[in-house]
């Protein structure tokens, strides 16, 4: 009697791997240049110094672009956007000690943001650690800093002194580039290894997506409580790639949607479907639509519902509570720890894929998608004479020559930030970059380069004049010839500080105007640097400045004077920072 064997299930091909050639002429980091090549890198931003110089050399030898900084967090934070952009991943490079402390700023952003960063720096030699070399970098210095180990900062890390240690950092670097969610490594390399002679192959393994699939059963259920209950949709950053479905869902639902601040775009803001922003900078309408629509429950697609997002608004809740699909279990459920969640841990593409297929073999009944209100400001008609600019007849402007010509527009932490969510309608995702989650200054000022140089082409930042102050990379553009344009709303002030603390009841605590500074005359700044400077005191200077600047084809500063006392539209940040006790 014969015996009949089950065959086994077919695994998925593996990526092929390269080695990169032992033999080869070269030093150590010619070899990791090789290998950061195989996995996608094709641009590398920092700053360089003694100690990373073998492998900042190596790099220029390389066919990765290498693209020198000014100051490392403006590296860091132009390669997280040019990551986004280019959805691959990029190089950091920074010298020892302060050069790599200058960095975290940026990368943190980047861990943030979703981007895939893979930062080199330098480790003091092993023979020189605990002997107070300069800048030392080693666990004597930097052991409880967490720069050195996975964590807070970085989701790997390995301080590098042997060789033989690579064919690992390159597995752990290819399997990690693959996440859809991001990826931030740093890798520090000893200065000897660097420029050592190249002695061992490092297998270079092509990275592969890796992605979660849903849980059948969970899909079933969620397609059929659409059916039967009316419900919203919650898009945030993390469906920024799930775009076509998740307008798919609302065609075939008749269901309306709203966005986190970083998920514009995901739904057309100029269509019907889209009731408005939440969150930071959001619109008081969307609430007001949420109310009259009274959904049973919020499908939540790819955001944490942080305060960003979400303000931690109680208004913001259905009756029936979310359905929260996220690639990380841990981001469920947190922001509203007392509300009923069925969790969908999985991409969200995959998603609502599988919930569609759900549907469109049996659909739901046919609901005719209700009326909501436009929660976008009216288009401000600009005054002519003199006067300082009101900041939203510039964003009136910035939509018709920058957001409706497809543009993409970056913002900083900060009132310019909450200007461009609340006004500006973008299309697709993407066109509209704010920071909410880690929100720092100088992330725009500086994160435009990185998406300039992805696109080849321009990108603009929009901007405060303090962020302009505080960091940015105006040569650097000049010297690159990068398609950059800062669009500065200069009030010679940290404006939303100063709107802030006066909410919160603090402003008579201070000796003067502590949020006012001596204005600069960022046109002349930028001149000065090698960049185009054009200065805006007018409303109907407006259009006119903002069409040359695109077509001048560099970098270029749009300095427009608004006017210092216009509120930006902030008002759910005041509220939440009081339910954190940061009041009078």
């Amino acid at each position: 009697m014969s015996t009949i064997q089950q065959r086994p299930a077919a695994l998925p091909p593996e990526p092929s791997t390269a080695l990169v050639d032992a033999t080869a002429p070269g030093t150590v980091a010619d070899a990791i240049a090789e290998l950061l090549t195989r996995l996608g890198v094709r641009a590398a931003f920092g700053v360089s110094g003694g100690g990373i110089g073998p492998q900042w050399a190596a790099l220029e030898r390389s066919a990765i672009e290498v693209l020198h900084f000014r100051h490392e967090a403006g590296a860091a934070f132009a390669a997280l956007e040019h990551s986004l952009v280019d959805d691959a991943p990029v190089v950091v490079f920074t010298t020892t000690g302060p050069g790599l402390t200058n960095a975290i700023t940026g990368l943190l952003a980047a861990r943030w943001e979703g981007a895939r960063v893979i930062l080199l720096s330098a480790a003091t030699g092993s023979g020189q650690r605990g002997r107070g070399a300069i800048q030392e970098t080693s666990g004597y210095r930097l052991a409880a800093t967490g720069l050195l180990e996975a964590g807070a900062v970085f989701d790997y890390a390995a301080v590098v002194d042997d060789a033989a240690e690579l064919p690992q950092v390159a597995r752990r670097l290819a399997n990690g580039v693959g996440r859809p969610q991001g990826f931030v490594a740093h890798v520090c390399l000893a200065t000897a290894l660097q420029a050592a002679p190249r002695a061992t192959a490092i297998a270079a393994p092509a990275p592969r997506p890796v992605v979660a699939g849903p849980d059948p059963a969970v899909v079933a259920e969620l397609a059929e409580r659409i059916r039967r209950e009316r419900f919203v949709v919650w898009a945030g950053f993390g469906a920024r790639r799930a775009a076509p479905e998740v307008r798919r869902l609302l065609e075939l639902t008749g269901a309306v949607a709203i966005t986190s601040p970083r998920g514009k775009g995901i739904v057309d803001e100029h269509g019907d479907g889209c009731a408005g922003v939440t969150g930071l900078g959001g619109h008081g309408p969307t609430l007001e639509t949420l109310r009259t629509l009274a959904p049973s429950f919020a499908l939540v697609l790819g955001t944490r519902l942080s305060e960003g997002t979400s303000s931690w608004s109680p208004a913001l809740v259905p009756p029936n509570g979310f359905v929260q699909v996220d690639l990380d279990p841990e981001a469920i459920g947190v922001a509203y720890p007392e509300v009923p969640t069925l969790p969908v841990v999985g991409d969200v593409r995959l998603v609502l894929r599988a919930l569609l297929r759900e549907l469109e073999q049996d659909p739901p009944a046919p609901r005719p998608r209700p009326v909501v209100a436009d929660p976008w400001p009216n288009a401000m008609t600009p005054r002519t004479g003199p006067g300082p600019v009101r900041p939203a007849a510039l964003l009136t402007a910035l939509q018709r020559q920058v957001v409706d010509r497809d543009v993409p527009v970056l913002t900083d932490g900060g009132s310019a930030m909450v200007w461009g969510i609340h006004h500006l309608r973008v299309r697709e995702p993407g066109r509209f970059r704010p920071s909410t989650a880690w929100a720092s200054m100088g992330h725009g000022t500086t994160g435009v380069l990185g998406a300039a140089h992805a696109r080849s082409g321009p990108a603009v930042a929009l901007v405060g004049d303090g962020a302009m102050q505080m960091l940015n990379e105006l040569n650097t553009a000049a010297k690159h010839d990068l398609q950059a344009i800062w669009v500065v709303l200069n009030d010679a002030r940290y404006g939303m500080v100063e709107q802030g603390m006066r909410a919160q009841g603090l402003a008579g605590d201070f000796r003067g105007d502590e949020t006012a500074f001596p204005r600069v005359d960022l046109a002349k700044m930028a001149e000065a640097m090698g960049v185009r400077g054009i200065r805006v005191a007018r409303e109907e200077q407006l259009e006119d400045a903002l069409a040359r600047a695109l077509a001048d084809g560099g970098p270029v500063v749009v300095d427009v004077r608004i006017d210092p006392h216009a509120a930006a539209p902030m008002g759910s940040r005041i509220v939440t920072l009081r339910l954190q006790g940061a009041e009078a």
